[in-house]
């Protein structure tokens, strides 16, 4: 393993980022291969690998658009059955996109609220990323440690049982 990583998941999510190198519309490009790199950091390989490299690399673009201006105190959500054509990826599964100020027990609270609602949760991505905004909320930087001018940032990608409502 590399920085406890294991090599076959530092491969699988370098090529999700050169795929998203490619892909990313020019608001986003800047950032695109830092924030995979970061995004899928803690995803299992047989996640990872069960989807097209592209695929993969599609969600996460269209999260960090979603994601691209956030102020803070202002929690963004975005539930919807992605479609290729309006989101750049399609999904089998109901999509829910969160972006908020980071604070304990986040993923935990939103696993007991989908489990209530009798959803079963098919894909959990929820990195913490150290971020740095303008003063308007645009996204400057994914910094690699916390600094002046940065915060910590909860991005969390669910894929639960799809909902045609």
């Amino acid at each position: 393993m590399l920085g406890k990583i294991p090599a076959s998941r530092l491969r699988l999510i370098e090529s999700i980022a050169r795929a998203a190198r490619r892909a990313a519309p020019r608001a986003i490009a800047a950032h695109a291969e830092a924030f995979v790199r970061q995004y899928y950091r803690g995803v299992g390989e047989e996640d990872l690998g069960a989807r097209d490299v592209g695929a993969r690399a599609q969600a996460a673009l269209a999260h960090l658009a979603f994601g691209h201006v956030h102020r803070a105190g202002r929690p963004l959500v975005r539930v919807f059955n992605p479609d290729p054509v309006r989101d750049g990826f399609a999904s089998t599964h109901t999509v829910v996109m969160v972006v908020v100020e980071d604070s304990p027990f986040l993923v935990d609270s939103m696993s007991i609220a989908l489990n209530r609602s009798g959803l079963a949760t098919q894909l959990i991505v929820h990195p913490v990323l150290a971020v740095r905004r303008d003063a308007r909320g645009r996204l400057v930087e994914f910094a690699t440690e916390i600094g002046r001018g940065t915060r910590l940032e909860s991005w969390q990608f669910y894929e639960i049982d799809r909902e045609p409502d």
